[in-house]
């Protein structure tokens, strides 16, 4: 039986790490030379911690060794010109040869800031600070985005410890910033650390303010800073602006105690003297209480000032207790407060571990081998609780078990109860097993969910915690692409707001050597992260635009027509003009993407698609968006969902019959061959082996989890992961068959399956096709449209013609056009996995093939028997309509893939044992 946490632990864990930061006026003119004499305030953060680590990838041949090795101590201030940081940097080893704009693959420290106007356009940067080496000054750029132009610049110098930079960045660069006291932005440190030892490993180890991780695509992952005139101190000045307080635990057990430290940064240290640590229990009481002097800390940090205890508590029982640290100046008085939140989870994790190791999947599966699936999804995250351990990362490790907890309480008591009212009510959905449903948690505030009908992904939908009713339904006026013309007709699903979309973007590759000045126009975009073809014919279907930019060489009737188009909304602008706005060029290219600020920008083409359908609902916590091939499934499974109650089989089967009606082909005959059956699955996977952040034998039982019938690991040039987790399943009872894979990865990536030995990268890309089918493998072109290369550009209209390859993976820009003229390559769907959460990518590949295993899978797609499907596509299924009239027919018989998952399930786990596979399977790379 699980312990409950405490509501207020429960409370805590939603309150925010960091009381809001402050980033002060620089008293004195900033001098842009490295030597920090002007910095006598300013916002401070320190990456100095294991829990700051956000990564150490494959290849680096250590993890991170303390400060000596990487650490940063970082400050923020503002002037009148602009935002000013400057930051010095611990390194043992400084090496950077690579260009500014790849600075990150070595040694490099990265800006991450946020100063857009009500969190759109212009204003979103990381950008990259490159150390001075080899004689040459330290740089400043931006991967994907141009700063030319923009003033930003940058100083550094070499020290003995590593290296020194300061930085300005003028307000151009954060248009949604004023200069002025009250004024919010986002912002955050990266710092890479490259080593010679590291070889050819990229990026080898990254540290991040609390080991935030994804900053490149998650800017709700900075840190919310204030402009204000000056620093105040007192005794209630929170001081999270220029110190920090640690308090580490042993959760998983308690026995060593806590321990306290309190470190004052650089900008402080000379008005501190002692630090006074009080520790509250839950009830609001001093369970202890001890002032300290503070020290210069360890080197390479003897410039920074901190005090360390161990509060040793007789009994700790599990729950929300309080760490205060008042730094007192010289003559006692109080500097200002620090604040933490000690969160004790030692009753939990040792429950978690048993119940988990108790689970008897054999009988459980016999019984129920649907309810069995869903017990497997413990042993990932119980690795991740163990990882998170180790690190003290406390918020991960308190994620992670509320979140095993919540599960176990709806596999046996049918509801979520220790964290009823937050988003872990989301798997209140899940309580009837057999409908088929997975729940990935890609953090505390958004979850992704997935109806399932037999190992087929039937309907996806996203949901996220709404900070109030109203932002919820706020959110629904939010286009999903403001540059198209998309008018949301509002509805009320379950009795919520809701809006629904008809259609939206549609993207593809494009060269610009196709691009037709007579008839298209191209829309830049403006953070300058893709330029894409749009058909004139379609200028009805654009919408918010900021300019129309005339081109040399524009035709006169092109121009006749877009003036008619743009009456007098759209101004017309020069390029120059047009600068960090989304606009609409017309006219011949010419060298246009010679021009510094687009150089290296993505090529894409743009419409606007007709039919599918997209929902928002706005519940009074919760924002769900999900999609649908028509209105009207769309539309049912939202209500499903908004009501926020068990989906029941019955519901499940509507949603599986919407499907059916709204894609199957009309006049189509089903393929029917003896001994064969459909199986669906996952061509694209990675574990800890290559740039996963998961073990093989986690990643399988969470595929196991999300109804796959078969799994590909395909980690980077190499197959070690695939084979070691083919021999400890086995040991621990689990029959499940995992395909040995591999993703050769040169200027492409191609994954090949099943493998018996590893395929070079060195090779020219024609023997990696070779190498493959020697081995009876089937090769495919992953993501085609990930890259500009030459590869890419030489087979963009021509598709797989010539190339050898089996497979083009997720839909190709031209699927329409290659469909009607009968070149449609064979398309699988795959899930291209790196965090062990398959479930938040519904895209996988359906086969029809006499059985699951790795030889079976390869043959159905080299004979074209196979196609993708993806619920989040409007198209659904990918592929041939004899293929697609194949997958409808067996979803129309409704019971025959339930059954047959059923009996999978029982054979997967007939002699499963969960402890067993706890005891081999390492949650760290062997």
């Amino acid at each position: 039986m699980l312990k409950r946490l405490p509501l207020l632990l429960l409370l805590l864990l939603a309150a925010p790490a960091l009381a809001q930061l402050q980033i002060p006026r620089l008293a004195q003119p900033l001098v842009l030379d490295a030597q920090f004499t002007e910095w006598s305030s300013g916002l401070s953060l320190f990456l100095a911690t294991s829990a700051d680590v956000n990564h150490v990838r494959l290849g680096a041949v250590h993890h991170w060794k303390g400060p000596q090795d990487m650490s940063l101590e970082g400050h923020f201030a503002w002037t009148r010109e602009g935002l000013a940081v400057a930051f010095r940097v611990a390194d043992d080893e400084v090496l950077n040869d690579k260009p500014v704009d790849n600075a990150w693959q070595m040694d490099c420290v990265d800006l991450f800031l946020d100063g857009r106007s009500g969190g759109q356009g212009v204003g979103l940067w990381q950008l990259l600070c490159k150390p001075p080496v080899g004689g040459l000054p330290a740089e400043i750029g931006s991967a994907g985005q141009d700063v030319s132009g923009l003033g930003i610049r940058i100083a550094g110098r070499a020290t003995p410890t590593g290296w020194d930079a300061e930085v300005l960045i003028p307000w151009a660069a954060l248009p949604g910033v004023r200069p002025q006291a009250g004024s919010f932005l986002g912002v955050q440190f990266g710092l890479d650390d490259y080593d010679r030892r590291d070889g050819d490993a990229v990026q080898p180890r990254m540290m991040t303010v609390g080991g935030a991780a994804g900053l490149a695509s998650r800017p709700d992952r900075f840190l919310r800073a204030r402009l204000i005139d000056q620093l105040q101190f007192g005794a209630d000045q929170p001081l999270d602006s220029l110190a920090w307080l640690r308090a580490d635990n042993d959760l998983a057990g308690g026995d060593g105690g806590v321990a306290l430290s309190a470190t004052v940064g650089s900008l402080l240290a000379a008005r501190a003297a002692t630090v006074k640590l009080v520790v509250q229990d839950p009830a609001g009481r001093s369970s202890y209480s001890q002032t300290l002097p503070l020290s210069p800390s360890p080197a390479p940090w003897a410039g920074l000032l901190s005090a360390s205890a161990t509060w040793k508590p007789s009994a700790l029982g599990d729950g929300s207790y309080r760490v205060l640290a008042t730094v007192l100046d010289r003559s006692g008085r109080p500097l200002g407060v620090l604040e933490k939140p000690l969160v004790v989870i030692v009753n939990l994790v040792r429950n978690l571990r048993a119940s988990v190791r108790a689970v008897d999947l054999p009988a459980l599966s016999r019984e129920d081998p649907f309810r069995a699936q869903g017990y497997l999804a413990l042993f990932p995250r119980l690795e991740r609780l163990e990882m998170a351990l180790a690190r003290s990362d406390q918020a991960t490790a308190t994620r992670m078990a509320l979140e095993m907890q919540a599960r176990l309480e709806v596999l046996e008591k049918g509801r979520v109860i220790s964290g009823a009212g937050g988003l872990l009510d989301v798997l209140n959905l899940t309580a009837v097993p057999e409908s088929q449903i997975s729940v990935e948690f890609g953090s505390s505030t958004s979850a992704a969910l997935t109806l399932w009908w037999g190992g087929i992904p039937l309907a996806f939908a996203r949901v996220s915690a709404a900070d109030s009713p109203e932002s919820a339904r706020a959110a629904l006026d939010h286009s999903s692409a403001p540059f198209l013309k998309l008018t949301p007709e509002r509805l009320t699903v379950s009795g919520r707001p809701a809006a629904l979309e008809a259609g939206g973007p549609s993207w593809g590759g494009m060269e610009l050597g196709e691009y037709d000045p007579a008839r298209e126009g191209l829309l830049l975009r403006s953070d300058r992260r893709w330029i894409a073809g749009f058909s004139l014919d379609s200028l009805a279907d654009l919408g918010q635009l900021e300019g129309v930019v005339y081109l040399p060489g524009c035709a006169p009737e092109v121009k006749t027509r877009l003036e008619t188009w743009r009456g007098t909304r759209v101004p017309v602008l020069s390029l120059d003009e047009a600068s960090r706005k989304t606009v609409l060029l017309a006219g011949p290219v010419g060298d246009l993407l010679a021009r510094p600020d687009l150089e290296g920008i993505r090529v894409r083409k743009l419409s606007l698609r007709k039919f599918g359908a997209s929902l928002r609902v706005a519940s009074d916590k919760w924002l769900i968006t999900t999609q649908g091939p028509s209105r009207e499934m769309a539309v049912r499974f939202g209500e499903l969902l908004a009501a926020g109650q068990p989906i029941a089989l019955a519901q499940a089967d509507e949603i599986r019959d919407l499907v059916v009606r709204a894609v199957t082909p009309a006049g189509v005959a089903p393929l029917t061959l003896e001994g064969y059956r459909l199986y669906c699955g996952d061509v694209h996977k990675h574990t800890y082996f290559s740039d996963g952040d998961c073990s093989p034998a986690a990643q399988i039982l969470e595929s196991i989890y999300c109804a796959e019938d078969f799994s590909v690991i395909s980690d980077h040039n190499t197959i070690a992961g695939a084979q070691l987790v083919q021999k400890l399943l086995p040991a621990a009872g689990f029959h499940y068959p995992v395909i040995v894979g591999e993703e050769v990865t040169f200027e492409e990536h191609m994954n090949a399956y099943p493998l018996r030995e590893v395929i070079s990268e060195q090779l020219p890309w024609q023997e990696i096709v070779k190498s493959a089918h020697v081995q009876g493998a089937v090769i495919q072109w992953n993501h085609p449209a990930w890259s500009n290369n030459p590869f890419w550009l030489a087979h963009l209209t021509s598709g797989l013609a010539g190339t050898g390859l089996d497979a083009w993976e997720h839909c190709p820009a031209r699927y329409e056009e290659w469909k009607a003229a009968g070149r449609l390559p064979l398309i699988v769907g795959s899930t291209d996995n790196h965090h062990c959460d398959p479930g938040s990518n519904p895209e996988r590949t359906i086969v029809l093939a006499p059985s699951p295993a790795g030889d079976d899978v390869a043959e159905a797609i080299r004979w074209k028997y196979a196609l993708a499907v993806d619920p989040q596509s409007p198209h659904f299924f990918l592929g041939s309509d004899v293929m697609i009239a194949t997958v409808c027919h067996a979803l129309a018989e409704g019971r025959s893939l339930k059954t047959q998952k059923a009996l999978a399930l029982r054979a997967y786990l007939e002699k499963a044992n969960l402890a067993r596979l706890l005891d081999t399977s390492s949650p760290v790379r062997p």
